[in-house]
């Protein structure tokens, strides 16, 4: 297996970890024969490295991050970086890493793989975020191509279901979801109850998500959704309070509409 590790520091730096970098352990033989296939300078105090396996294990991703973090994306400053190891069970750990940008520019995510083909889900020249299908042949972002494009609605979260993207939107301060082929056809837009948040889980198959929703005056609510059919069933209604909530606009001084609760 594949880990991340660190330094302690001496107890005279500001910092709780340093030189984080990846090691391939074999099980049955010595940590101290574990190889790194991954470093930061020395003196490393600001990036922090994370990994993904992907390919049925054939491929290594390893993103190195800083700036701010946000779950569904990862680091806002990263590089990604992709190790082929050929075969899974004797991996070819000298293997050049080949690196999908220049500098830690932008975040990226990877979020499904496909014959050699991956899904990353960044912000890379695209503020509001896309989804990109990257040859491992051909790496460079000048060959990457949209799957799913930037819009006027950010994207906050992209899954892979069976044979479809789920893909979660924030339109006016309110998540949307829209289910999409994989290769970025739109199928479906899902409509929930209005001024909730949304969480999204797999289900009990390929067609089926189970859609957690919490909104300001209701507790969660869980709903089981069928991609193909468009069916939903309420399994756990939520409770509601008697309190008024609506959304109002409030114009900012250059004239952009601002949505307020």
């Amino acid at each position: 297996f594949f880990y991340v590790r660190q330094q302690r520091p001496d107890s005279r730096e500001r910092t709780l970890t340093m030189d984080p970098a990846v090691f391939y352990h074999r099980l049955g033989t010595p940590q101290a024969k574990d190889v790194a296939v991954f470093t930061t300078p020395a003196g490393t105090t600001d990036i922090t490295v994370t990994i993904q396996s992907g390919g049925d294990g054939r491929y290594l991703f390893i993103s190195e991050g800083n700036g701010a973090h946000v779950e569904s994306i990862g680091w806002l400053l990263s590089r990604m970086h992709v190790l082929d190891l050929g075969n899974a069970m004797g991996p070819a750990l000298a293997t050049p890493l080949i690196a999908l940008s220049d500098s830690r520019d932008a975040a990226y995510r990877v979020v499904g793989m496909d014959s050699g083909i991956v899904y990353l889900f960044t912000d890379r020249q695209a503020p509001r975020r896309r989804l990109v299908a990257v040859d491992l042949q051909r790496p460079a972002p000048e060959h990457w191509r949209n799957v799913i494009v930037e819009s006027a609605d950010p994207i906050d979260s992209v899954q892979r279901i069976g044979q479809r993207w789920l893909v979660s939107y924030v339109h006016n301060v309110q998540h949307a979801l829209r289910a999409f082929s994989l290769d970025g056809r739109l199928e479906r837009e899902i409509t929930m109850h209005a001024m909730r948040s949304l969480k999204v889980q797999p289900g009990r198959n390929n067609d089926e998500v189970l859609i957690d929703s919490m909104g300001w005056t209701t507790s969660p609510e869980r709903t089981r959704f069928n991609l193909t059919t468009g069916a939903a069933m309420v399994e756990h209604r939520g409770t509601t309070l008697d309190f008024d909530v609506e959304q109002v606009w409030y114009p900012s001084k250059d004239g952009v509409q601002i949505p307020m609760y």
